[in-house]
């Protein structure tokens, strides 16, 4: 099996149904026209009977990289296919790109593997605010947002980076806690930035008026004998090498 066309006629396990692996599958090779006889595996068997050539293949969505294939080589045999580039496939998912740095025992490193992301979004059940489980959800939400800096901390799944809180999905509505959420940590970074652009302004404030007082301005005729923009510049000039000098 060198390619995806390759898998034509043969067993292929796509997940158990209405899985994330079991959907993609069906768009994938639906999209692509290739016929190939699906199983309904879980994934532990399936690798199984993939390792031992039971079956030709096996389409599984996750988040790179995927515990279950860092224990994979290419000395069993096995490998990653290059899906082709179909703009068909593009109106429905991103492409993609898996490298050796993602699994070096399962890619060389001049072979990159060309495939597709899948999006993922959290969705909720529009409940009344007046229901327990509008609460339920919203107290969900309160703790998502207050810990997700521990989600995309080192350590975790490489795969939280790339978490979006804000992120828009056309069509739908986000959660109103949620979107209050938001709106207050936009006020909150917003009012932060002021507030720093406030301090660093009264710091260079006092500390030129430090500087006046060490270096009085000059007088006499050789200040006025200079142009204002010479005056300016010359004293901003003494100012940056008194600063540098000082600190």
């Amino acid at each position: 099996i060198q390619s995806v066309e390759d898998l034509a006629g043969k067993p292929v396990n796509v997940g158990l149904p209405g899985s994330g692996s079991f959907i993609t599958a069906s768009v994938l090779f639906g999209t692509l026209d290739i016929r190939i006889q699906p199983l309904n595996l879980d994934l532990d068997l399936a690798l199984e009977q993939l390792t031992s050539g039971e079956i030709a293949g096996l389409v599984y969505v996750a988040g790179k990289p995927a515990r279950v294939f860092e224990k994979l080589s290419g000395e069993e045999g096995v490998k990653l296919l290059s899906l082709p580039k179909a703009p068909q496939l593009w109106e429905h998912y991103f492409p993609a790109r898996i490298t050796d740095k993602d699994y070096p025992a399962l890619v060389p490193a001049d072979q990159p593997v060309e495939t597709l992301a899948v999006g993922t979004v959290m969705v909720v059940y529009n409940w009344k605010t007046e229901m327990k489980r509008h609460s339920k959800i919203r107290r969900f939400v309160d703790a998502f947002f207050d810990r997700i800096g521990e989600f995309q901390a080192p350590g975790r799944h490489a795969k939280w980076s790339e978490v979006n809180l804000a992120a828009e999905l056309p069509g739908w509505s986000r959660f109103e806690p949620a979107e209050q959420r938001l709106k207050a940590r936009a006020v909150g970074v917003a009012r932060s930035d002021k507030d720093d652009g406030a301090k660093a302004e009264k710091e260079l404030t006092a500390t030129f008026e430090q500087f006046l007082r060490e270096n009085p301005l000059p007088k006499g005729d050789a200040f006025d004998s200079v142009s204002d923009e010479e005056a300016v510049e010359a004293l901003y000039q003494k100012f940056l090498k008194w600063s540098t000098e000082t600190r």
